[in-house]
């Protein structure tokens, strides 16, 4: 499995992440993946984020997030594969 910062792939450590995110509270985009598409990945990384304490949000045509609280059925209600979704530590 692999995180990609800013386009460099890197090998996931769950724990060096979650770490890494307690200490900085990054904002984090991420491509989110529709479950068809074989998203585990996606799912675990949504999971620690949520875990941490981050919220998700979509972003909105007229750039403002919309807080976005299921990812899979956001996906499905637009009827997209794929999206970018926004992750913010409040």
């Amino acid at each position: 499995r692999n995180f990609t910062f800013t386009g460099y792939a890197l090998p996931f450590d769950p724990k060096s992440l979650a770490d890494t995110l307690r200490r900085y509270r990054p904002l984090v985009v991420m491509e989110y993946l529709a479950p068809d598409r074989h998203n585990a990945a996606h799912r675990q990384a949504a999971a620690l984020l949520i875990e941490l304490g981050y919220r998700s949000y979509a972003p909105a045509q007229d750039g403002q997030l919309d807080a976005c609280a299921n990812l899979d059925a956001y996906l499905v209600q637009h009827g997209i594969e794929s999206a970018n979704f926004v992750f913010l530590k409040p």
